[in-house]
């Protein structure tokens, strides 16, 4: 190899590694920043591991941009949070990371237009709140995984463990549970959107166990697919539907004991069981009413 070749070479090698870690930054630029509740404090420069924020809140308005994380180091109560942006809130430790509810409003409220996602958290609405989290209508997607929502009843009958309004959510929930709240475990109130949920269970809630409430009158398409779930002791129906011609429920899987089993109204229903469909008509604590 001729000394110009080499002296090609190593411009070339040189190049490559001065453009490498400005790439790297780009790719990796969303930040991520970290919550402790043992150690972390609030303030200008948190977010290391070394040096933690404390509260979900201030991370979100002060650290993370659009896009980033939030993880935690250590088990405690991290407070209520409003969420904008897309974003993820992270719990892959050992412990729990709780979010207590106040005496008025939801303890999470999501109203980003991407995709947000909770995971491994614990909202106690113990303390208060009318809901654990609600989906506003300018919210885009939502993923609940390993979570646990319960003891919201600050609101009587309207006190969900989640809500999700608006006309096109998309949203994923999985290995979850919502308990003891005096609403519906899961509530959907929308004119669009689907809504999958796998996995979880709904049970002890003060009405139905998984609800979906499609808005008349629309065309809009709108879909929820509950899959590998129990709804168990709920005082309404562990799973209800209603909304129209334009709503389709897909249940596959489904364990419902000590509540009314399945109360679909004047939507398109299939149910299976493994794997293979079949068909109910309104017998017992089964009803599925007639479609528009």
């Amino acid at each position: 190899m001729t000394r110009t070749s080499l002296a090609v070479l190593a411009a070339f090698f040189c190049l490559s590694i001065s453009l490498a870690p400005a790439d790297a930054r780009a790719a990796g630029s969303l930040p991520t920043a970290w919550v402790s509740a043992t150690r972390g404090a609030d303030g200008a420069g948190c977010g290391a591991t070394t040096s933690p924020c404390r509260t979900f809140q201030y991370v979100l308005e002060n650290v993370v941009a659009t896009g980033g994380s939030v993880l935690i180091l250590d088990p405690g109560d991290y407070g209520p949070m409003v969420i904008t942006f897309p974003v993820s809130i992270i719990n892959d430790g050992p412990g729990n990371a709780v979010l207590a509810g106040f005496l008025k409003g939801a303890t999470v409220v999501v109203s980003a237009p991407g995709l947000v996602t909770l995971r491994g958290l614990i909202i106690d609405g113990a303390r208060g709140g009318s809901s654990g989290v609600v989906m506003t209508p300018a919210g885009g997607s939502l993923a609940i995984e390993k979570c646990k929502v319960v003891h919201f009843t600050a609101n009587g009958s309207s006190s969900a463990g989640v809500l999700i309004m608006g006309d096109s959510p998309y949203v994923t929930i999985s290995d979850s549970s919502f308990s003891g709240n005096s609403g519906d475990g899961v509530q959907v109130d929308s004119s669009g959107g689907n809504v999958s949920i796998r996995r979880s269970t709904a049970f002890s809630n003060g009405r139905h166990g998984f609800s979906y409430t499609g808005k008349p009158f629309t065309s809009a398409g709108r879909s929820m697919t509950i899959e590998d779930s129990i709804a168990w002791n709920n005082s309404g129906a562990g799973v209800y539907a209603s909304g129209g011609l334009f709503t389709k429920v897909t249940l596959v899987r489904i364990n419902a004991t000590n509540n009314y089993l399945v109360d679909l109204q004047n939507v398109d229903a299939t149910m299976r069981t493994d794997g293979t469909a079949f068909s109910l008509t309104s017998s017992g604590n089964i009803y599925i009413g007639p479609l528009n």
